[in-house]
């Protein structure tokens, strides 16, 4: 019989899982400026619609940044969409976003984020998709302390995160929760996050009926970049919105670190 336990998705990260907390559509970020530092803006953002939701987001948005200086600088920037989670940092993520959303207008800015709902282990092993184990009460509960740190009323876009099977995509009290969540205003809009099995779980997304943006790993050096292309090709013809994450594809080319990605060109192939 296997062995089970529980590990939150906080314990998870702090164990070394890396990229989880990685760039959503933005180039990978190895260190800030001071706002005063960052030229002023010059053109016209690009800018698409995030599928049926009828956001408007730039084709650039922040992913985990943890300085402070540099989320406000790319928010002046005109950088809407900001991706944190309730495991990020210990929370202390959210309490940093917290401080840089403060005097800002609520329009001004779009965020998603993620409940921090507990990794089954198993044969002493994380496993990296959610399972269908997880109580569905533990998501409100989740998004309700995520709400608090933040000092939103509303997440724009809420994901149900590290799905890498598509029974978990489908399973009921799952959706149940999300559309609970939904009809009192507390998410506008619910998603999907996977970083493995990408194809699979996007065509349940898209046949669900139900999820209204999926939230992607994609990146030139994937070795099934093909099924990841036609998956997203399915999603988008449902209506769903496409949300790329890893775009920088591991930032290095080499483990020792010495052989750097070229960053513009590996965001330019993504888009």
């Amino acid at each position: 019989m296997t062995s089970v336990r529980r590990t939150t998705r906080r314990e998870f990260l702090a164990t070394g899982a890396t990229g989880v907390a990685g760039a959503v559509l933005a180039a990978a970020c190895s260190g800030s400026r001071p706002t005063e530092a960052i030229p002023p803006r010059t053109g016209t953002l690009t800018v698409r619609t995030l599928g049926r939701t009828g956001l408007k987001l730039p084709v650039v948005g922040v992913g985990s940044a943890y300085e402070a200086g540099l989320v406000r600088a790319a928010l002046d920037a005109g950088l809407t969409y900001i991706h944190t989670s309730g495991s990020y940092a210990d929370q202390n993520h959210e309490r940093m976003l917290n401080r840089v959303f403060r005097g800002r207008p609520r329009d001004s800015f779009i965020v998603g984020s993620s409940p921090d709902l507990p990794y089954r282990v198993e044969h002493g092993k994380l496993s990296e998709d959610l399972g269908t184990h997880a109580d569905p009460a533990a998501i409100e509960a989740s998004l309700n302390g995520s709400l608090e740190r933040l000092g939103l009323e509303t997440i724009d876009v809420y994901y149900l995160a590290s799905i890498n099977e598509r029974a978990t995509v489908l399973h009921e009290p799952y959706i149940k929760a999300f559309e609970a969540l939904k009809r009192r205003g507390k998410v506008r809009f619910a998603g999907i996050a996977t970083h493995r099995n990408e194809p699979a779980v996007i065509s349940a997304a898209a046949k669900s009926g139900f999820w209204d943006v999926v939230l992607t790993a994609y990146n030139f050096r994937q070795s099934h970049r093909n099924q990841v292309q036609a998956a997203i090709r399915e999603a988008a013809g449902a209506g769903l919105g496409i949300i790329a994450m890893k775009t920088q594809a591991g930032v290095y080319w080499d483990s020792t670190r010495r052989r750097k990605i070229n960053m513009k060109a590996a965001l330019k192939w993504v888009l």
